[in-house]
């Protein structure tokens, strides 16, 4: 830029021809060195902005993991399974709330965990083991790990109420023990069929 202020100073003091050619070509040259610059810098401050985003992403998706499974498995050792299944999906609200805030991923991680765990009402006191994630839709997983939980039990007992149902109706439909359709004795009517007269009669009874 000084340059370029300097060359515009010597064009407006020559009066020489060839020097002022010299002068308006040297000037022209500094101002596109001074337009290439000043686009380098842009994008350079551009790049360096779009890096600090992509850093950010990956610090804020990696700090909710990471209370993600700390706190669930607080969570699914310290709360009866039925309180955990709504702890757990509180959990995950929460994360997705907090991660939207500044300075997220720069607050310590222990105070992130005891300040989260209070407001799920964790007791930090563990009543029973670990169940994993993939074995929490099945009930006998929690009989297994849990032992007796009534909570659990009441709902598989659901289950096979409604299994001996579905059971007794396959039973009449298959008095043999062998696949038989189930026979309809009115043929598709809502009712007995009844034998009425026709409605065409020879004679003129009305």
């Amino acid at each position: 830029m000084h340059a370029a202020e300097k060359a515009h100073g010597a064009i407006e003091a020559t009066e020489d021809a060839a020097e002022l050619c010299a002068l308006i070509s040297a000037l022209s040259k500094a101002g596109r060195v001074l337009r290439m610059s000043i686009a380098l810098e842009t994008k350079l401050a551009r790049d360096a902005g779009r890096d600090a985003a992509v850093l950010t992403e990956k610090a804020v998706a990696t700090r909710k993991a990471r209370l993600a499974g700390t706190l669930d498995r607080m969570i699914w050792t310290q709360m009866r399974p039925m309180e955990a299944e709504a702890a757990t999906a509180d959990l995950r609200e929460r994360l997705e709330a907090e991660a939207l805030l500044d300075g997220f991923a720069d607050e310590p991680v222990e105070a992130q965990v005891e300040r989260i765990a209070g407001l799920l009402g964790l007791t930090g006191e563990a009543i029973g083991p670990y169940v994993p994630a993939s074995l929490r839709h099945r009930p006998s997983s929690f009989r297994h790990f849990w032992g007796d939980d009534e909570a659990w039990e009441d709902e598989a007992g659901e289950d096979e109420a409604e299994d001996d149902e579905t059971e007794g109706v396959d039973a009449v439909a298959r008095p043999s023990g062998e696949p038989q359709p189930n026979p309809d004795p009115f043929n598709g009517r809502l009712a007995p069929p009844i034998d009425l007269p026709s409605w065409e009669c020879d004679d003129d009874t009305s």
